[in-house]
């Protein structure tokens, strides 16, 4: 008895089985919620939280990197690839993000951890027409004047 009803369970579970199970169906449609730091390129005037210890802001001058309670360690300019790197000082975590931007002198501004040595580093790309910037540091402050 319990054999036959084994049996018709499987039979029932074959016959409501998909022909193929790996092609795709419309009956779970997944809707992809876009990251607006990383998706699209940041515009003007604009404020963005890159994570919860780095915020920047994006001006038509200047771009100011707020760094909660973490001190600039140092700052590197690289002119022959068009790179600014800013060192900050702190033991924490994070991802690595790239933020694309739609600016007159910066391409995209990257940041990412260096957890073993305590640091976290802020690369700004400048575009080629670019020659002149200065690094202005403050407490919790570092702006790039363009």
């Amino acid at each position: 008895m319990i054999y036959k009803i084994c049996l018709i369970l499987i039979l029932f579970v074959i016959a409501q089985a998909r022909p193929n199970p790996f092609e795709p169906t419309d009956q779970f449609k997944v809707t992809k919620i876009k990251d607006d730091i990383t998706s699209s390129p940041a515009k003007q005037d604009k404020v963005f939280e890159v994570n919860r210890y780095i915020t920047v802001s994006i001006l038509d001058d200047k771009i100011i990197i707020n760094t909660k309670n973490h001190k600039l360690k140092k700052s590197i300019i690289l002119e022959d690839i068009g790179k600014i790197a800013i060192d900050f000082s702190a033991k924490v975590r994070f991802k690595s993000k790239t933020i694309p931007i739609v600016h007159d002198s910066v391409e995209s501004i990257a940041v990412a951890t260096h957890y073993p040595k305590n640091f976290y580093r802020v690369v700004v790309r400048i575009k080629e027409k670019t020659k002149k910037y200065k690094i202005i540091k403050a407490d919790n402050l570092t702006t790039i004047k363009f």
